[in-house]
């Protein structure tokens, strides 16, 4: 469990993913809060230090090797957050802060100093950093990210394909509004993130009417919406 402070207002998150989805999520136009505000531990681990990016990003700086590190965040993400109960989830069985955290973990692959300091040699020994098994080399950072995802998951940094003629996206939203289009179970609290806030499916304009009359979902095509 993390605990994330943000001058007098604390946040809990069970993943490291969700911490860096939570620090970095759309803020609706609300300020920025300086990095200095920001406080984020770990209930066992203690504290985990933060910094701001060039890109405008925060980014959390845990202990460890680029390995251990990333193993540490896919490990929680699939303890927690995608194996549930044995079976894996799809994004749209998911609350929206949940696959954004899945979606913050593979970020990783491409944006790794969100989460490693870069900067930095990576040190550790043999058994830290390669497998014993597997080809000597440097330690390809993507490669090993989208490698779990699929290996553990049975999909990419973007999620399952949300329609057999489209390309992967990652976005919550989407994966939501195909799932009521096609007549899926949908849980109401999901459901309501959108229906509380539009500005979250601000691009999908059509999924407002399979939000408010249940009826039409299943019964319309994607050509019809």
């Amino acid at each position: 469990m993390y605990v994330i402070h943000i001058g007098q207002r604390a946040e809990h998150r069970t993943t490291l993913a969700g911490v860096l989805q939570y620090l970095n999520d759309d803020r609706d136009g609300k300020a920025v809060p300086r990095v200095e505000d920001i406080a984020v531990r770990h209930v066992e681990r203690g504290v985990i230090p933060i910094e701001r990016l060039a890109s405008g990003n925060f980014a959390v700086r845990p202990a460890g090797t680029r390995r251990a590190i990333l193993s540490m965040i896919l490990d929680e993400v699939d303890q927690f957050i995608v194996r549930v109960g044995g079976k894996i989830l799809r994004p749209h069985e998911m609350s929206r802060a949940a696959w954004g955290a899945v979606v913050a973990a593979g970020r990783l692959a491409y944006f790794p100093a969100e989460a490693i300091d870069m900067s930095q040699d990576d040190a550790g020994p043999l058994f830290q950093t390669v497998d014993l098994f597997e080809e000597q080399g440097p330690f390809d950072i993507a490669d090993f990210v989208c490698g779990e995802f699929i290996r553990r998951f049975g999909y990419g940094t973007n999620g399952p394909l949300y329609h057999p003629a489209a390309s992967p996206n990652c976005r919550h939203e989407v994966h939501v509004a195909y799932a009521l289009m096609r007549g899926e179970k949908v849980r109401d609290c999901i459901i309501n993130t959108y229906r509380d806030n539009p500005h979250h499916a601000r691009s999908e304009f059509w999924m407002r009417p399979l939000i408010e009359v249940p009826a039409l979902r299943g019964a319309l095509s994607p050509s019809v919406l």
